[in-house]
C-alpha cells in the first residue's frame, strides 16, 4: 500500500508545541466524575482512496503499521440502500421498508477478527439531552461490522435521562456536571480513549453498518463519509469543510443533491466533526480542540492546525451516515449565531498573520458583513452583532497566546479551498451568500 508524502516539518511541530497546542504524556485523570456501570462491559455490540499524508515520521510510522496489516483490497461488506436508515435484520424500519444487510463472504472470519484487533476504535459522543436520538445512534453502533472497542459518552449536564440510557446500554459515561460546550466535552473524551482510532459522533447521527470499516480501509489520518440529511436522504448534510479568505466556511454540498461532484473519494484538509474518524496519534501531534470556541467552527480551527503540520484526511463517499442537524438548538438559534459570529473572528485572531489581515481586508470585511445580512434575514441580526463584539473584544488576548501561520503557508492552505468552494457551487445550486461574496471579491483567493 502506498505511503503518503511527508508534508510536515520538525520546526512546525516545535512551533506548535511552544504555543501550547499539543498535550504530552499520559492522559490527565481526575476532574469531572467518571462513571461506569458496575457490572457491564464497556460495550459489546452485536472505493479506493489515496493513502493519508502526514507530518514528521509519517512514512516510517505508516510503514510499521502496514507491515502487519494484511495487504488486501476489501470487498464491500454491505450493500447500502441509498436513502434508507439501517435497521437490524427482520425489524421494521421507522422511515421505510426494512433494510437487509448482506455481509460479503469474501472476507474470512480470521481476517475480519485480525482487522478488528488492529483497528481498535474508541467512540466519543458529546451529549446534551436527546435521549431518543442517542438511542438511535447506539443502535447503529451495535450494527457496525468493525465494532467499537469502547464508547465514551461525555455528558454536558443532560436532564432528560440520556446519560442514564447510555449507562444502561453499556457505554462509559463521563459527567462534566454542566454544559461545558462541544469542544470541552470532546477534549475530555480524547484524554480518556485507548483505541488506535478515535471516532467523534454527534448524538443526532446514525451510521450505515460498514461506516467504520470503510473509513479505516483508507488509512488516512482522519476520514469522514457522505452524511445525508435525515429528513431528506436525497440531500447532502455534510461532506468536508472549505474555508474562505473571510474566515467564513462552507460545509461542502450542504443542502444539495448527491451528484457526481461528491461521488469520488478526495483528500481533504478539514472534516466536520459530525461523524469523523481519526488516528488517535493525531491528537498528540496537533493537539485537542480549542476550548475557547465552545461550539461551532472548532473543527475548522483544528483543520487549519492539521493542514499547517501537513496532516490530510480523506472524504469517503461510500461511507454513509444520516444527520438530523442542529438537534440541540436549531441552525439559526440566537446562541448558535452568536457563537458562530464570534468564532469567525477567533479564526482570524488565531491563524491570520497581520500581512494577510491587511492584504485580505476587503474579502474579510465583505464576507463577515454578508454573513451578518444572512443572520438578519433569519431574525438573528442582534445575536450576530453580539458575537462580533465579543470576538473583537477578545481578539487581542486570544492573539497574544496564539501563533498565526506564516503568510505563504496560510495562502497555500486557503487558496485551493476557496477555488474548490467556487467550483462546487453549481453542483448544489449557488446560494446567494457565496454568489455575492465571489462577485464582491473578484472570485479567487489570489
Amino acid at each position: 500500500m502506498r505511503i503518503g508524502r511527508r508534508l510536515g516539518n520538525d520546526a512546525a511541530i516545535e512551533r506548535f508545541h511552544k504555543c501550547g497546542h499539543v498535550f504530552r504524556g499520559s492522559p490527565r485523570r481526575g476532574g469531572p466524575a467518571d462513571v461506569r456501570p458496575p457490572s457491564q462491559p464497556v460495550f459489546s455490540p452485536g472505493g479506493t482512496g489515496r493513502q493519508g499524508s502526514g507530518g514528521p515520521n509519517a512514512a516510517s510510522a505508516a510503514s510499521r503499521y502496514h507491515a502487519f496489516r494484511p495487504s488486501m483490497r476489501q470487498q464491500p461488506v454491505a450493500e447500502v440502500v441509498a436513502g434508507q436508515r439501517p435497521t437490524p435484520q427482520g425489524a421494521q424500519g421507522v422511515d421505510g421498508p426494512t433494510v437487509e444487510w448482506a455481509f460479503s463472504p469474501a472476507i474470512s472470519p480470521a481476517i475480519r477478527e485480525f482487522h478488528l484487533n488492529v483497528n481498535r476504535i474508541s467512540v466519543i459522543i458529546p451529549l446534551w439531552n436527546g435521549e431518543k436520538l442517542l438511542g438511535s445512534l447506539l443502535d447503529s453502533l451495535a450494527l457496525q461490522t468493525l465494532a467499537p472497542a469502547e464508547i465514551l459518552v461525555v455528558d454536558n449536564g443532560s436532564t432528560d435521562g440520556a446519560a442514564a440510557l447510555a449507562l444502561r446500554r453499556g457505554a462509559r459515561v463521563i459527567s462534566m456536571g454542566y454544559n461545558a460546550g462541544f469542544a470541552a466535552a470532546v477534549n475530555r473524551g480524547i484524554a480518556e480513549v485507548s483505541g488506535e482510532w478515535t471516532a467523534v459522533l454527534n448524538t443526532d447521527v446514525t451510521l450505515a453498518p460498514d461506516y467504520f470499516e470503510r473509513l479505516t480501509a483508507h488509512g488516512a489520518w482522519f476520514a469522514t463519509g457522505r452524511i445525508l440529511q435525515q429528513h431528506d436522504p436525497t440531500r447532502l448534510d455534510a461532506t468536508f469543510d472549505l474555508l474562505s479568505r473571510a474566515a467564513t466556511s462552507w460545509r461542502a454540498g450542504y443542502g444539495g443533491p448527491y451528484g457526481p461532484a461528491f461521488q469520488q473519494a478526495r483528500a481533504i484538509w478539514s472534516a466536520p466533526w459530525t461523524a469523523v474518524l481519526f488516528r488517535t496519534e493525531i491528537f498528540r501531534r496537533v493537539g485537542m480542540l480549542e476550548a475557547s470556541f465552545e461550539s461551532y467552527l472548532e473543527d475548522v480551527d483544528f483543520g487549519l492546525r492539521s493542514a499547517a503540520l501537513g496532516f490530510t484526511g480523506e472524504y469517503v463517499a461510500e461511507a454513509v451516515a444520516w444527520h438530523v442537524g442542529s438537534a440541540s438548538l436549531g441552525r439559526w438559534h440566537p446562541e448558535v449565531v452568536r457563537r458562530t459570529a464570534r468564532n469567525q473572528v477567533f479564526l482570524l485572531a488565531r491563524h491570520y498573520p497581520q500581512r494577510l489581515l491587511l492584504r485580505w481586508f476587503w474579502p474579510i470585511l465583505a464576507g463577515q458583513l454578508l454573513w451578518g445580512l444572512v443572520a438578519l434575514r433569519h431574525g438573528a441580526g442582534l445575536a450576530w452583532g453580539r458575537g462580533k463584539i465579543e470576538g473583537l473584544w477578545r481578539f487581542r488576548k486570544l492573539r497574544a497566546r496564539s501563533h498565526p501561520l506564516p503568510p505563504q503557508l496560510l495562502q497555500d492552505v486557503i487558496r485551493p479551498q476557496e477555488r474548490l468552494l467556487r467550483e462546487l457551487q453549481p453542483a448544489v445550486g449557488a446560494n446567494l451568500y457565496w454568489r455575492l461574496y465571489f462577485l464582491l471579491t473578484a472570485s479567487g483567493a489570489e
